[in-house]
């Protein structure tokens, strides 16, 4: 745990305090739970005397063993005894020890909850350890340029997608920039997002150089566009309910036949509506990365990984 807490604060930027490890009778064999600020949020199953096999995504089909989901990525899986491991990868298994298995469920809640975990405490001590090598910075920025509260919200939200947050004198920077405009806090985040463009793009570049990308059709793209526009406007969301569902019917197409392929995509947007859909899309696909095309940098090889076209989109109506 002490090496998760290390390898997950180098990555992306904060303190990951520690986890208390607790007994509890009220749990099933083989049961353990996870809680955060004492809610629990995740319970999975753990057979310590076996070795669980994962298979790609045809399934867990066709080999003896106790059917399971493997618990941080729900995939299908098999619990199988030590003696079948080399079979089992014969067959095409990928299989983990049981300790393995509680290691990454483990890392991938700190990862999708670091927002929740960033307490302000902790950022008050992250910009006192920015003035250690640049003093003036801090002195000129917080707090009266930037607040503690801005900056522990634009720093939630940038955690919430996972973006990291060790740049931290580019985040303070680009704050401090658009502090005291008309700028919404929302507007204030997209704009740090696009001064960390290198690290978004990086992180979405797969192995052989390329960032593989689904696009919106342009009249997609229009429709989206106007209804931001209207949402910001009256402070609701407007948009089509039909449109909508049939927009992520056809998202979720794309996705699949990218997925087949072997390619993670992202998906790539104009910035002006990058939240907008970014928060359209996460309850159905909530791993789903969403970028703008200014957080894109120029030397960035961009691949099409398909189109999200709708028939009619041209005449959607708002509601």
């Amino acid at each position: 745990i002490t090496n998760i807490r290390k390898q997950i604060s180098s990555e992306l930027g904060i303190v990951v305090h520690p986890v208390r490890v607790r007994d509890n009778l009220q749990l099933e064999s083989n049961s353990y739970a996870l809680r955060l600020k004492g809610v629990e949020i995740m319970r999975a199953e753990l057979m310590a005397d076996k070795l669980l096999a994962m298979s790609g995504p045809e399934g867990a089909d066709g080999f003896d063993g106790i059917a399971t989901v493997e618990p941080a990525f729900n995939l299908p899986a098999i619990w199988i005894n030590e003696d079948r491991k080399m079979a089992a990868e014969m067959e095409g298994y990928t299989v983990v020890e049981p300790n393995a298995v509680l290691a990454t469920h483990l890392s991938e809640i700190i990862r999708s909850h670091a927002d929740e975990l960033l307490t302000r405490q902790d950022v008050k001590e992250l910009c006192e350890s920015v003035r250690e090598f640049a003093p003036s910075l801090i002195e000129d920025l917080i707090p009266d340029k930037v607040n503690i509260n801005t900056l522990h919200n634009t720093l939630r939200a940038l955690l919430h997608e996972r973006i990291p947050i060790k740049d931290i004198v580019t985040i303070l920077e680009s704050l401090a920039n658009y502090a005291g405009t008309a700028i919404s806090q929302d507007g204030q985040m997209e704009k740090v997002r696009e001064a960390l463009r290198r690290t978004i793009s990086s992180m979405f570049v797969e192995p052989d150089g390329n960032l593989y990308a689904i696009s919106l059709h342009p009249e997609v793209e229009q429709v989206l566009l106007q209804s931001s526009s209207d949402s910001d406007k009256i402070g609701a969301v407007v948009l089509n309910p039909g449109f909508a569902q049939q927009f992520l019917q056809r998202l979720e197409q794309s996705l699949q036949q990218s997925y087949s392929r072997g390619i993670p995509p992202v998906l790539l947007v104009p910035t002006p509506i990058r939240l907008f859909v970014k928060r359209l899309v996460e309850p159905t696909f909530p791993a789903l990365p969403v970028m703008g095309y200014t957080e894109i940098t120029a030397n960035t090889k961009v691949q099409s990984a398909g189109t999200v076209v709708l028939e009619g989109a041209e005449n959607a109506q708002q509601a």
